[in-house]
């Protein structure tokens, strides 16, 4: 063997097991999605793109609790997964991998999959609570040139991809040293100080700076990447974190060790989120029920991601037909959801009956709606290719 067949062996790594328990998380998560955007039709306090008569605080306290865990489990899964694709892809080809699955579909849903949201926006005119004011009355095709009017477009939620797009980006350089030697070392020592105990909480302490510093300059409304900075900053951090904890297994094994603990203080903590978000949210009046209430903001929501992936980690991490099967269309789910339940929301609102049956019929018949629709995507490789899926693999005779 030669020389350079040594090097190029030695370069490449063998392309890991599957880890199931991410695949799974993942597709909970976009399912949970979902439910807490059909929830936010109904949540009092919180206006949105169209909302019921009727309005729920049981349904605003679910918002909030959900709210401080979910899109950073996204980004912490999107981190882990960055590890793993690291293994066999090099860097432009990990940038490559990044344009088709994030870049594509974003650019796509901005001009396809976002203006019907804000079309049946504006002809509900009967919701008291939406986002805007304005209205129209006519057809999609007389409305959609109008979309394109300045301050209009938006990306609205697949903000997500174009923030997970960013931050690709500006890591990469960072985690191409994290793979080779000296980069496994820097890890290994990060895991050597915080892998230890309870150490595994102290991962929080960069959240709550950001929080409680930032939070009152950038707050966060519309997901303006500027104007949403301490969002920003934090998710970055949280994907980071991702990439770290499955770099060394000392870490993942704090994570099993505090899980049960994390959930208990989750738990303990999630009233507070709710208790303190009146006298906590204004910095000008109350600085210090403002900077209280972001410190327990931040805290709860890392502890949901311990025992969330540690529990995940020790019962999700096997094959499962159903998380295989979903797995596989899950981000064609999450860029096309808000679309389906606004246009159903936009009919089942204007019924005259409870707003529990209301939720139940729009969640269930969303979700049936999403995958009927993810069928088709992957019916051929144009709509896949939209919608950040991978190719058909032909079959060989």
């Amino acid at each position: 063997m030669t020389e350079n067949n040594k090097n190029i062996e030695k370069n490449i790594e063998t392309k890991p097991t599957r880890r199931y328990d991410i695949d799974a998380l993942r597709v909970l998560a976009t399912i949970l999605l979902i439910i807490f955007h059909t929830a936010m039709l109904f949540a009092f306090g919180t206006p949105f793109f169209i909302q019921n008569a009727e309005l729920s605080v049981e349904m605003l306290i679910f918002v909030f609790v959900v709210n401080t865990f979910h899109m950073p489990l996204l980004f912490l899964l999107a981190g882990m997964s960055t590890f793993y694709s690291l293994n066999f892809r090099t860097g432009s080809q990990y940038l490559k991998e990044r344009v088709k699955r994030l870049v594509i579909p974003l650019i796509f849903g901005i001009f396809i999959v976002i203006p019907p949201i804000v079309y049946y926006e504006r002809l509900a005119w009967w919701s008291k609570t939406r986002y805007t004011t304005k209205t129209f009355n006519g057809t999609f095709f007389e409305f959609y040139p109008l979309y394109f009017q300045i301050g209009t477009i938006q990306w609205y939620t697949l903000w997500f991809l174009a923030y997970l797009a960013l931050f690709s980006l500006v890591a990469l350089p960072q985690f191409l040293k994290f793979k080779k030697d000296e980069g496994k070392q820097r890890i290994s020592s990060i895991a050597e100080k915080y892998g230890k105990g309870k150490k595994i909480f102290l991962f929080v302490l960069p959240l709550i700076i950001i929080n409680v510093s930032l939070r009152w300059i950038f707050p966060g409304i519309g997901k303006e990447i500027i104007n949403d900075l301490a969002n920003v900053l934090s998710y970055f951090i949280i994907f980071i974190y991702g990439f770290l904890i499955v770099g060394d297994i000392r870490l993942e094994n704090s994570v099993d060790r505090n899980k049960k603990l994390a959930l208990v203080l989750a738990v303990v903590t999630s009233p507070f989120v709710i208790i303190f978000l009146g006298p906590g949210y204004d910095p000008f009046g109350n600085p210090v029920g403002y900077a209280i209430y972001w410190t327990i903001f931040s805290f709860n929501g890392w502890c949901w991601l311990i025992a969330i992936y540690g529990y995940g980690r020790k019962l999700l991490n096997k094959q499962n037909s159903i998380i295989n099967y979903l797995s596989k269309i899950v981000l064609p789910m999450y860029i096309i959801h808000m679309t389906v339940i606004v246009v159903i929301a936009f009919y089942v609102l204007q019924w005259e009956a409870y707003w529990g049956v209301k939720f139940l019929v729009i969640f269930t018949s969303s979700l049936f709606i999403i995958i009927l629709l993810c069928e088709l995507i992957k019916t051929n490789n144009v709509t896949r290719f939209i919608f950040g899926m991978r190719p058909k693999v032909k079959k060989r005779d």
